[in-house]
C-alpha cells in the first residue's frame, strides 16, 4: 500500500540490507526525520543477513509505520538482487534505492522527485554526497552533511532547473531514484554484477542507449559513508576489479561517449559555480558548538567519545564541530576509520585556532586539560560558554607529573561534563559549589557491541576464552594484563585474544595454538565480533575516568574481571556480571576471579548504557546550555579582538607550510618523511 501526495507523485523507499544493523539505525531515523508526504512505504529488504543482525534489524524497522520488512528469497543475493525482489513489493511510480549507510537530509526526497518533473527524458536522478564516483563534492571545512544540503539547497534558488538538474557522467547507487516504468522495461538490476558494484553504471548505460537521462540533482545532499557492507569483507577489492573490468568490456564505449559530454559541463565544477554565485562559501561559520581536540586518533578513547557526541548533536539539528590544533594527517594505522559526519576545522597553531573570525560558536568545549586556557581565550573573544569535558581524572596523568596543572585548568571552564560517579566526585572536590557539575554516562552502540547467544550453545569442554588489552597510554596496568595472561597459558585452561597496540611484543615461549593478537588500532565493528568469542574479559588499569573497553566488553557478553579503577564502578556489577579487584598489585586476585567467572551467566548491558539513551542525555544538557547562551551580536566588537590576536608574519607563514606538509603527507614517500618532520615538526 503506497501513500500518494498531493500532487499525486509517489514514490517508494527500497533498502537493501546485508547485516550492518547499527547504519540500518541511523539510516531508519534520517528517512523518519525527513519523511516525505510523497513517500509511501519504506521497504527494508534483509537480503541474507547473520541471525543475530536480523533481530536487530526486525527491532529496527518496527520504528516506523511505513516500514515493511521482507527477506530475500532463494539463493541469489547481493544488491542488485535485493533491490529487484524489493521493487516487487511496490506499485509506486518511483524507487528511491537507499544504501543503509546513507543519511536523507532535509527536503532531498522532494528536490530528486522534482528533477522528473522538468524533462520527461529523465529516468534516473541522484543527489551530490560527500563520498560517490563522480558525484562527490567533499564537505567544506567546518561543516556537516546536514550544512552542505543546506547550501546546495540555497545555491540553487534564484537559478533555473537547466543549472542544477544536469546530466550525470555515471549516476550512483548509495541514493538513487529511478523511474519505475524504465525500471521494469530494463528488466531492473541485472544479477551479473553479484554482491554489488556496477550495476547503476549498467542501468544508466541502458538509458542512455535508449537516448534518456540520467542526472544528478545539484540542489540535494546526503552523507554516504562508503562499503558500509563490504568494508568488513576481505574480498571487496576483488569483486570492484572484476566489475570493473565487466563493465568496460560490456559498455566501454557508450561510457567513454557519455564521459565525453558530461566533460562539457562536470555536475560538481557547475555545483562549486552555483555555491560562488550566491556567495554562501564565505560566510561566517556560525556553530552551536565546537570541540577543541588535540589531534585525530583511532587509538585513543576519549577522541572515539567526542566525535560521537558531535556526530550525534549534527543528526539531533545542533549545528556542531571539531577544531583540531596541530599536525593532523588522516592517513596510516591510526587514520580515524568511524563515520565523520563533519569535517574538521585544521588550525596548524593555537593563535590560526584564535584568529579564524570566521568562526562564531555559542558553546566552546575544551577535551584535554592542556587546552583549557586556549579554549577560554577562544571563548572569551567569541563571548561563548566554556564547557570542559573530563574524561579521565587527568591530575593522574604522566604519574602525577602534572597533578598541579590539571588543578589548576578547572578554573577557566564555566561549566563541566564528565563520565561517571567518581569523575563527578574526583572533580567537585576541586570546584566552587556554584560551578555547574553534570554526569552523563557513557554508552556504546547497541547494533555493533551485542551479545552472540549462539555462544551458549557450545561445548562445555571448550576451553574459555580470556581477552585483555594492551594499550600504549601508560597507567594502563599492562606489566599485570602480562602477568595474569602468563600463568594463565601456563595453566592450560584458556585461550587469549589479545588486543595489542605497536609498543608490545608476545612472550616467544607461549605456544601459538594458546592466543590469537588483533592489532590495534582497530574499527569498532572489528573489536565487537572480536570480542562477542570472548568468555571472560580483563583490565588492570591503575586509574579509569569510565573504562570504555570493559563496557563494550559486557556489552558484547563477556564477564569482566576489571581493577576497581574508579568509573568501572558504575557498570561492572561485583558477582553479577564481573568482578572488581581492589587488591590491584596481586595477580591471584584476578586469576581467583577469572576461575569463578565461569559460574557467571553471559552478561546483558544494562539498557541505561546504550548508546541512543547516553548520546540523548549529553544533546539535552548541550541543548540546555545552549538556551542560556546568546547568539552573536557585536560583530564589530568581534573584529578588533581577533585583528589584536592575528599571528605574527613568521607564525603565519610557518602555518601555511605546516597545511601544505598536511595535505602532501599520504603522497609523500616514506623514505623522505623523517626530513619532513624534522623541517615543520608538531604545531603546538
Amino acid at each position: 500500500m503506497t501513500f500518494p501526495s498531493s500532487s499525486g507523485t509517489t514514490c517508494d523507499i527500497v533498502i537493501p540490507i546485508h547485516n550492518a544493523a547499527h547504519w540500518v539505525d541511523w539510516c531508519i531515523d534520517e528517512v523518519i526525520r525527513h519523511d516525505s508526504d510523497a513517500v509511501g512505504q519504506v521497504i527494508l529488504v534483509d537480503d541474507d543477513s547473520e541471525a543475530a543482525q536480523s533481530e536487530l534489524i526486525r527491532d529496527i524497522s518496527m520504528r516506523f509505520h511505513k516500514t515493511v520488512l521482507v527477506k530475500t528469497p532463494g539463493p541469489e543475493h547481493g544488491f542488485g538482487a535485493a533491490c529487484n525482489y524489493g521493487a516487487q513489493h511496490s506499485t509506486a511510480p518511483f524507487l528511491l534505492f537507499l544504501n543503509t549507510d546513507c543519511l536523507l537530509t532535509a527536503g532531498s526526497i522532494d528536490s530528486l522527485l522534482a528533477a522528473f518533473q522538468h524533462d520527461s527524458n529523465v529516468c534516473l536522478c541522484s543527489p551530490v554526497s560527500n563520498n560517490s564516483p563522480d558525484l562527490t563534492l567533499p564537505m567544506f571545512s567546518g561543516y556537516s552533511y546536514v550544512e552542505m544540503n543546506r547550501l546546495c539547497k540555497e545555491s540553487a534558488e534564484q537559478l533555473s532547473p537547466r543549472d542544477f538538474i544536469v546530466d550525470a557522467c555515471t549516476v550512483v547507487g548509495n541514493c538513487l531514484m529511478v523511474r519505475r516504468d524504465f525500471f521494469t522495461s530494463s528488466g531492473g538490476f541485472d544479477n551479473v554484477w553479484g554482491k554489488g558494484y556496477g550495476e547503476e553504471t549498467d542501468l544508466h548505460m541502458k538509458a542512455f542507449s535508449r537516448g534518456l537521462r540520467g542526472v544528478v540533482a545539484l540542489n540535494a545532499y546526503v552523507y554516504h559513508y562508503g562499503s558500509g557492507t563490504f568494508r568488513y569483507e576481505a574480498e571487496h577489492s576483488q569483486m570492484k576489479k572484476r566489475n570493473y573490468a565487466l563493465f568496460m568490456s560490456k559498455w566501454g564505449k557508450e561510457y567513454r561517449r557519455l564521459s565525453k559530454r558530461c566533460s562539457k559541463r562536470p555536475p560538481i565544477a557547475q555545483l562549486r559555480k552555483n555555491i560562488r554565485k550566491g556567495k554562501l562559501e564565505s560566510s561566517p561559520l556560525n556553530l552551536d558548538v565546537l570541540f577543541c581536540l588535540p589531534g585525530v586518533n583511532q587509538s585513543v578513547g576519549g577522541i572515539h567519545v567526542v566525535v560521537s557526541l558531535c556526530n550525534a548533536l549534527i543528526r539531533a539539528g545542533i549545528r556542531a564541530c571539531c577544531a583540531v590544533v596541530g599536525d593532523i594527517r588522516l592517513s596510516g594505522p591510526n587514520a580515524y576509520q568511524e563515520p565523520l559526519l563533519f569535517e574538521f576545522l585544521l588550525y596548524p597553531t593555537n593563535s590560526h585556532l584564535l584568529a579564524d573570525a570566521n568562526v562564531l560558536p555559542r558553546i566552546v568545549v575544551s577535551t584535554l586539560f592542556k587546552s583549557t586556557p586556549v579554549v577560554a581565550q577562544l571563548a572569551q573573544t567569541r563571548r561563548a560558554m566554556h564547557v570542559q569535558f573530563v574524561q579521565g581524572y587527568e591530575a593522574y596523568f604522566d604519574a602525577g607529573m602534572r597533578f598541579p596543572e590539571f588543578i589548576d585548568s578547572l578554573k577557566f571552564g564555566d561549566a563541566f561534563l564528565t563520565t561517571s560517579c567518581w569523575l563527578e566526585q574526583m572533580i567537585r572536590r576541586h570546584l566552587p559549589l556554584n560551578v555547574l557539575l553534570a554526569r552523563v554516562p557513557l554508552g556504546v552502540n547497541e547494533y555493533i557491541f551485542y551479545p552472540d547467544d549462539c555462544k551458549n550453545q557450545e561445548s562445555k569442554e571448550a576451553l574459555p576464552v580470556v581477552g585483555a588489552v594492551l594499550r600504549g597510554v601508560p597507567d594502563k596496568g599492562q606489566g599485570m594484563v602480562f602477568e595474569i595472561l602468563d600463568r594463565l597459558i601456563a595453566s592450560g585452561n584458556y585461550r587469549i585474544v589479545l588486543f595489542r597496540s605497536a609498543s608490545y611484543t608476545v612472550p616467544d615461549w607461549w605456544p601459538a595454538e594458546m592466543y590469537q593478537v588483533v592489532d590495534l588500532p582497530a574499527d569498532q565493528v572489528s573489536i565487537a565480533g572480536r570480542l562477542r568469542a570472548i568468555d571472560i574479559f580483563i583490565d588492570a588499569s591503575l586509574h579509569e575516568g569510565f573504562g570504555l573497553m570493559p563496557l563494550e566488553a559486557l556489552a558484547s557478553g563477556c564477564r569482566v574481571v576489571c581493577s576497581d579503577s574508579g568509573g568501572t564502578r558504575d557498570f561492572v556489577k561485583d558477582g553479577e556480571n564481573g568482578f572488581l579487584i581492589r587488591e590491584l598489585a596481586d595477580p591471584e586476585q584476578y586469576l581467583e576471579k577469572i576461575k569463578r567467572c565461569t559460574d557467571l551467566p553471559r552478561s546483558k548491558l544494562d539498557k541505561n548504557f546504550s548508546s541512543r539513551h547516553s548520546l540523548a542525555l549529553y544533546v539535552a544538557k548541550l541543548m540546555e546550555f545552549l538556551a542560556s547562551t546568546t547568539p552573536h551580536e557585536d560583530s564589530l566588537w568581534l573584529k578588533q579582538v581577533v585583528l589584536a590576536s592575528r599571528p605574527p608574519l613568521a607564525i603565519r607563514l610557518y602555518g601555511s607550510l605546516v597545511m601544505v606538509y598536511m595535505k602532501i603527507y599520504p603522497h609523500v614517500p616514506p623514505r623522505i618523511h623523517l626530513a619532513l618532520a624534522a623541517l615543520f615538526g608538531k604545531a603546538n
